[in-house]
Parts: structure tokens; sequence; C-alpha cells
């Protein structure tokens, strides 16, 4: 993911709400399902992006497990990922 500040204003995220995010595999007749796996950051409070600012972030390893460490059955999940309230979801396959 990239965010940027295409922007001629600053932009600022509030509380690092960016960096904060929830995900897993969900079964696809569930998209809106818990999603167990997280992580927080922590970067001292409001975070601006001046304009012309880009940051990349190249993600995290999704666990083909459920919140308990037991494997998923092979077959078709959706990879969720979710930022303030806000989810992406893509389709992916769990194989043996």
């Amino acid at each position: 993911m990239r965010a940027e500040n295409k922007s001629e204003q600053p932009v600022t995220d509030p509380g690092c709400q960016l960096g904060a995010a929830r995900f897993g595999l969900l079964p696809v007749e569930d998209p809106d399902g818990g999603l167990w796996q997280g992580y927080t950051v922590d970067c001292g409070g409001p975070f601006t992006y001046e304009p012309g600012a880009s940051e990349e972030y190249t993600g995290f390893a999704f666990r083909a497990t459920d919140a308990y460490g037991t494997p998923l059955t092979p077959g078709d999940y959706l990879a969720a990922w979710e930022v303030d309230g806000k989810r992406l979801l893509y389709s992916v396959t769990v194989e043996s």
C-alpha cells in the first residue's frame, strides 16, 4: 500500500490510524467477519503528511489458521485488511 498526499496542503493522521490495522483470512461467505490479527503502532501522536509525501507499506503475513492456531481447510478465502473502519478485501486460495 502506498499513502500519498497529492494535495497542496498538509494532511494529518490524528492517531497513527494508517499504521494500526486489523487483518486476517475470512470465509468467502463472511466478508464482515471478525479480524483477529493486528498490530499496534505508536508514533507518538498525530503525524502530518506534507504535500508530496509518499510512504509505502509492504504489509504483513496472513496466517492460514484460525484465532486458536488451527490450520484453515484448503479452499477459497478473502484476505481482509481494515484501517479506521474501512475494509479492503481480495480473493486468496489456501492450499494444503
